[in-house]
């Protein structure tokens, strides 16, 4: 019975990450957000000229309190000051709180497409420093509306040389002057684990995973190299207590917890 519980544990997590995944992979946009993005466009190109602007406008869809099309842009030299970038976020109501992003690069009379994303209960994107390579970075974060457990996400867009390299992590602290992301993995406790990863440039290194310890009724610690559910001691690292380096990640309130 403890076999197959572990199992069915195991197998919701994976499905849980596996949709956090395909969350990202939009295959086509609906039309009525094309429409607004073209509408966008048209508008960023009129004004492509001044060195920053900002505009919004909202379309009625249909009669309905929610069903409705918001469109924040933004443009200036936002990553670099030697360029200019358009930034476009559609906020989309009818079935449900979807965002749709693009980031373009203004390229003479024309405007390159760099970034396009989407996400189910998106964020305004944020504009801060995420490896530690003095470059500003594009950050949207966001929260998929189902799940057991702490899912505060962020989709992370590093800029170098007037292009973008993807990551998404869940649950991250970042720390760029370290060059490391310390976070909290997606599961049940007490099984879940903290994880710690670290920049080269925009390339991301695994550097250790800490869980728990079944065999210690959860009151010990292992360290490991690799992602292991429930790992036994001979698998890693046996540490008493919680490095101090932790303590201030996201949701640590959730992995400290006192288990009974």
């Amino acid at each position: 019975m403890k076999n197959i519980l572990s199992f069915l544990i195991v197998f919701s997590i994976f499905l849980l990450i596996a949709s956090f995944k395909s969350l990202q992979q939009n295959s086509g946009l609906p039309k009525e957000v094309e429409k607004a993005f073209e509408k966008a466009l048209d508008f960023a190109k009129q004004k492509k000229d001044k060195p920053h602007f900002t505009y919004y406008f909202e379309d009625d869809l249909e009669k309905g309190n929610y069903n409705s099309i918001k469109v924040n842009i933004d443009y200036g030299a936002f990553f670099n000051k030697n360029d200019k970038f358009l930034i476009l976020t559609c906020e989309y109501h009818k079935l449900s709180d979807d965002k749709y992003y693009r980031v373009y690069l203004k390229e003479s009379d024309s405007f390159k497409l760099l970034v396009e994303e989407y996400t189910n209960h998106g964020e305004q994107p944020i504009f801060m420093e995420i490896n530690g390579d003095e470059n500003i970075d594009f950050v949207i974060p966001y929260s998929p509306s189902s799940g057991c457990c702490p899912r505060q996400s962020k989709i992370v867009f590093l800029y170098k040389d007037k292009n973008f390299v993807k990551y998404n992590f869940i649950n991250p602290t970042f720390s760029p002057k370290e060059k490391i992301v310390r976070g909290l993995g997606y599961g049940y406790f007490p099984e879940v684990g903290l994880y710690k990863y670290k920049w080269s440039g925009t390339k991301l290194d695994t550097v250790e995973y800490i869980y728990r310890t079944k065999e210690s009724d959860f009151k010990k610690f292992i360290r490991t190299k690799k992602e292991i559910h429930l790992p036994k001691h001979s698998q890693g690292e046996i540490l008493d207590f919680l490095p101090k380096e932790y303590q201030n990640i996201n949701e640590i309130d959730w992995f400290l917890k006192e288990y009974n």
